[in-house]
């Protein structure tokens, strides 16, 4: 598969620091030029990446967006049509620093949601793949203040935020029991989406979410 991607990517992938990682990065980025390959109608290697300011990779082609995240050996993929999307996905394990990196990039709110908590590393990374999906949404990065996006309590369907003068819509992705998943959508006044993972998809309809499984 690694064979469509450019001398770029591949050496995007070399940067990893053991070969289980590099290979999960190809194999991951090899997938996303064959599903956006499968949208635009041609080869994986002909597909026109561009990777912007942030280092989000949009397509040089207007009108299909997409994003990609991974976590160990576990892949989502989102695509969609004329708005910003972000999706993050986090295997489930221990975090030791995590009250130190909560105070740092979440809320009052939240950091005080976390420590109630009955499993403070899971409420860590569910708040911490939300963040990381608005960032990617609006594509700003980690340049959003901490209080300007607070997306506890969980669990709701559906989130807004108004985050870098942009309308964002945050869902959490049913991906795995193993993991924790979440899909946010930069929006005007309705979205479509359409998340692919190895489990699970979702489909994103005017702020209501609809389940249901990907062959």
């Amino acid at each position: 598969m690694a064979t469509c991607l450019t001398d770029d990517e591949m050496r995007r992938a070399s940067r990893y620091a053991t070969p289980l990682l590099r290979e999960r990065c190809l194999r991951a980025r090899s997938w996303l030029r064959h599903v956006l390959g499968a949208y635009l109608g041609c080869a994986p290697a002909a597909v026109p990446l561009q990777t912007g300011p942030h280092g989000k990779p949009y397509l040089a082609e207007e009108g299909l967006a997409f994003n990609l995240a991974h976590s160990d050996a576990r892949a989502v993929l989102v695509v969609g049509v004329g708005y910003g999307l972000g999706v993050d996905v986090e295997e489930l394990r221990a975090i030791p620093e995590a009250a130190a990196m909560a105070g740092r990039w979440f809320s009052r709110a939240e950091v005080r949601w976390i420590a109630a908590s009955d499993d403070g590393d899971r409420a860590f990374l569910r708040c911490w793949v939300c963040h990381e999906a608005v960032h990617k949404a609006v594509g700003a990065g980690f340049s959003i203040p901490p209080d300007a996006v607070t997306l506890t309590p969980p669990p709701r369907p559906v989130v807004t935020a108004h985050v870098a003068g942009q309308r964002v819509l945050v869902a959490e992705l049913p991906v795995s029991p193993r993991c924790v998943a979440a899909l946010a959508v930069a929006v005007g006044n309705g979205a479509r989406v359409r998340a692919v993972s190895p489990e699970a998809g979702i489909a994103l309809r005017n702020e209501g979410v609809e389940f249901f499984p990907v062959d």
